[in-house]
């Protein structure tokens, strides 16, 4: 079993922080994209307990997230800004092809990274990372995504940081759910103003109603769509995906934090698609 390695790269933002592993097992590379609130810290049980260790594997937190840099800068934060910081990772790790898992807001991150990828690949002769397969994992595609960042990013900055404690606590309220409880936790840890800055182009890039369609023109490869069953028909998004005649998957016993709600399936039917 490959050992996992905690790394960094250097942005002008400051340090991004990641997870690395390396198996000679496939020639591909596995990078996970967590979403609004996440972080990489999930990675190590999940390795040992699921087999995981069959993939190299790249588990960044995000900027902001985790154990990254927290810059005090609202463009630190976009969508395509994160891309490219995991352009610059997959760069230093020499990744010549890639599998991408993506979370919630970790789904147009992979959009984007997608892009910049293929830009790359098109302009510069020198080799890019191919990406090769895509599984999103319940997250924005349209304004219907966006309850919770909505939340978020319609207060303004100094609002949203007075009442931060107090917002953590209502939702604590609100909520029995050992994973929530775990979840709003941890967001204090981020503190608000990553949350808030995420959230004001996340919820821009999702109402704009673009990814799908910038999604449809950038895969050549296969894309997996999936649910948690308990939100089914909950997401607008899933109507999308079906009229665009797109693999939709809904995973049993699972919601939206399907990485503690039921990962034995999930990583099953990721390994199923990937051997």
């Amino acid at each position: 079993m490959s050992e996992i390695t905690t790394k960094k790269v250097t942005t002008p933002f400051g340090d991004l922080v990641y997870y690395r592993t390396l198996e000679k097992k496939h020639e591909y590379n596995v990078i996970f994209i967590h979403g609004l609130g996440g972080s990489k810290e999930w990675f190590p049980d999940h390795y040992h307990m699921y087999s995981l260790d069959n993939f190299s594997w790249i588990v960044p937190d995000l900027m902001g997230y985790g154990n990254s840099a927290k810059p005090r800068k609202k463009h630190a934060y976009t969508m395509e800004q994160q891309a490219t910081y995991l352009l610059q990772v997959l760069r230093e790790e020499k990744v010549k092809s890639l599998v991408i898992i993506a979370h919630s807001m970790g789904r147009p991150i992979a959009i984007s990274l997608i892009e910049q990828m293929q830009t790359k690949q098109k302009n510069q002769d020198q080799p890019w990372p191919i990406p090769i397969c895509l599984f999103y994992l319940e997250g924005n595609l349209d304004k219907g995504d966006t309850f919770f960042s909505s939340q978020i990013a319609r207060k303004s900055l100094e609002k949203y940081e007075s009442g931060f404690q107090s917002w953590c606590d209502k939702l604590l309220g609100q909520t029995n759910e050992e994973s929530l409880i775990d979840w709003v936790n941890y967001l204090r840890q981020i503190g608000p103003f990553p949350l808030w800055a995420s959230s004001q182009d996340l919820v821009s890039v999702s109402v704009s109603n673009k990814l799908l369609p910038k999604l449809l023109k950038l895969i050549n490869f296969p894309v997996f769509f999936v649910y948690g069953e308990r939100n089914k028909g909950l997401f607008s998004s899933e109507k999308l995906i079906l009229q665009a005649s797109l693999p939709l998957i809904f995973l049993p016993d699972s919601g939206h934090t399907m990485l503690r709600d039921n990962p034995r399936a999930l990583w099953r039917f990721i390994q199923e698609k990937l051997h």
